[in-house]
């Protein structure tokens, strides 16, 4: 997904993605439809109105973490959550629906252990 950098909302989204980018924070792709949250938290209020679409770019930009909220953690890979900027909002967002550079989910990556991500061994 691309952004008009004609438009001045997307002029200073672009300008914090690069700084971002210069200060190391990564880039991943939302691989469903997914909500950006308050907290980390799946209950969390919806920042945005409506969910990230499907191939959208966010960056990460702080260390992700297990929502400890259902007792589970990290057994479960739909727990961890990942702070992002999205089009110039911060918000939280679930890993598990976050793919790297490699097509891999950020929850795997971090916890290839953890419940959902067994039958991604191998990919």
């Amino acid at each position: 997904m691309k952004l008009d950098p004609t438009s001045e909302a997307n002029s200073h989204a672009l300008e914090e993605a690069y700084r971002l980018k210069r200060l190391g924070f990564n880039k991943v792709q939302v691989i469903e439809d997914l909500q950006l949250r308050e907290w980390a938290d799946p209950r969390a209020r919806n920042i945005l109105g409506a969910p990230m679409p499907k191939g959208s770019q966010v960056a990460v930009i702080d260390t992700c973490r297990p929502w400890m909220g259902s007792g589970r953690g990290t057994q479960d890979a739909d727990n961890i959550w990942c702070q992002v900027l999205y089009e110039g909002h911060r918000g939280w967002a679930n890993a598990y629906f976050l793919a790297d550079d490699h097509g891999e989910r950020v929850a795997c990556v971090m916890y290839p252990t953890a419940r959902g991500c067994a039958s991604m061994a191998g990919r």
